[in-house]
């Protein structure tokens, strides 16, 4: 059942006559609605829900009187035990005619749940008397804050589309089924024709998810096959669903000048856009996973068949240490040696010192492998070989020590911010560290650290073709 959890609308209230119209009036506009009475514990759900957008809460919880901590105390006890953190950007209704309540609320909110943010909070008096609560009214106050906070309306329509869409499919897939079977000679009784359907809507699913994962498809990976085909069924969908942000302002988002984010909201998006995680049920090297291995190692081998000379590939870089402050100021020392006229064996140890230093900055880069065999290839098995480009990944803090500076033969992916290894990294690609080797098998240990993206891939593929067949031209300079 948990497969039909879509409600993101709450109420809380303690008295189910008071909540009650307000429930019929959404349900009358088709949105679900939660009721929880926040009166016993052991009524409030196992687990917050996730997604919710639009919570009523009324500020008094039947706590048999008290000041106004106790009271909004518990109020935010019982939220926290409804709403989950995660579910920003969400509008708060507050039913109380006590503006003090509401002060205490945001404040031991934002102690409680500090990743609810924003916190859009909207007060509202609440007549003592159930009957005299305008529905209307309040959901016409409810829709003129969203106006004003028209960004947040933005992000609701487009979440609305994408779960429309989501339907859409879901009924295109289903549709096919039944047409399948309309196909048929009839099946005679209803419980034939529901085998008869369920094994045609079985068919449909497992065409869909052949097509996606062609002959390499196995048990493993047929999960994540049939999940890109419904995913592109669903951006069908959604492309073909009208004007999702019809009435929502997205006009606006031109006005003034182009906004700049910061670097790390950038690093955050661009990590999503280009990265995912490697597909834990299919232990086989895809095109895109990337394999890492310290480049404190002479020789690795990130994976079967694969040697990596971690020192080579740092060299080809040709790094400026002089870019690092700490090695900068050992060079200048050295040279305030040798213009001193220090003893030979002062100016070897901080040569040696400097050797180091250049040695302990590589190892804090990994050596990084590409899978870059053509998907097509990969899909339909036609593939004996795996093909891998090798490149560096580079603490954010050494960027300028490894600045790629145009070079035709590296290639740039800019910044990603990586749970593993921690933190942000810029990966480069060399052009001259091209490797192959026979498909390692299934119990390899060889474990991808994430995966780039197709479209990324993609480009990775044309890029390497390119540098890999660039006439030369004869000239005398």
């Amino acid at each position: 059942m948990n497969a039909l959890r879509t409600s993101r609308v709450v109420l809380i209230d303690d008295e189910p006559k008071e909540a009650m119209p307000m429930i019929q009036a959404l349900g009358r506009l088709g949105i679900g609605c939660i009721h929880v009475t926040g009166v016993k514990e052991k009524d409030l759900p196992k687990k917050p829900y996730s997604g919710i957008r639009l919570a009523f809460v009324d500020m008094d919880l039947d706590v048999g009187g008290g000041n106004i901590k106790a009271v909004v105390a518990k109020t935010v006890n019982v939220f926290k035990h409804v709403v989950s953190e995660d579910s920003s950007p969400c509008l708060i209704v507050a039913w109380t005619k006590h503006a003090d309540y509401v002060d205490e609320f945001v404040q031991a909110l934002e102690k409680e749940m500090p990743r609810l943010v924003p916190c859009l909070l909207l007060r509202m008096d609440k007549p003592a008397n159930a009957s005299r609560l305008t529905v209307k009214k309040t959901l016409t106050d409810v829709k003129r804050f969203l106006d004003t906070n028209w960004p947040v309306n933005v992000l609701w329509a487009w979440e609305q589309a994408a779960h429309d869409a989501v339907t859409a499919t879901t009924s295109i897939v289903s549709e096919i089924a039944a047409n399948e079977v309309a196909a048929k000679p009839p099946a005679g009784t209803l419980v034939n024709k529901q085998k008869e359907w369920k094994a045609s809507l079985q068919n449909a699913l497992r065409v869909l998810a052949q097509a996606s994962g062609g002959q390499a498809i196995t048990k493993h990976s047929v999960a994540a096959c049939l999940l890109e085909a419904l995913n592109t069924l669903h951006l069908d969908a959604i492309e073909r669903g009208g004007k999702p942000f019809e009435g929502c302002n997205t006009h606006k988002l031109l006005s003034g000048d182009l906004p700049k984010l910061s670097p790390q909201s950038v690093i955050a998006l661009n990590t999503r856009l280009r990265t995912a995680g490697p597909d834990a049920r299919d232990p086989r090297p895809h095109p895109g996973d990337v394999y890492l291995v310290s480049c404190a190692r002479r020789d690795a081998q990130p994976i079967p068949g694969v040697h990596v000379a971690p020192r080579a590939m740092v060299a080809d870089f040709a790094p400026r240490w002089t870019k690092d402050k700490g090695y900068e100021s050992a060079r200048r020392r050295l040279e305030q040696l040798k213009d001193r006229g220090a003893g030979a064996t002062e100016i070897e140890i901080a040569e040696k010192a400097l050797v180091k230093m250049a040695d302990d900055l590589a190892a804090r880069c990994r050596c990084a492998l590409v899978e870059v065999t053509p998907a097509c290839d990969f899909a339909q098995e036609k593939s004996r070989m795996l093909r891998f480009v090798g490149g560096l990944l580079i603490p954010s803090g050494l960027s300028g020590v490894f600045n790629p500076d145009h070079r035709i033969f590296l290639r740039d992916l800019n910044e990603l911010r990586l749970a593993e290894p921690e933190g942000s990294w810029r990966l480069v690609l060399n052009g001259h560290f091209v490797f192959s080797c026979v498909i390692p098998p299934r119990n390899s240990k060889a474990k991808p650290t994430f995966r780039l993206r197709q479209g990324v891939v993609a480009d990775i593929q044309h890029w390497l073709s390119s540098h890999s067949s660039r006439p030369g031209v004869l000239a005398i300079d």
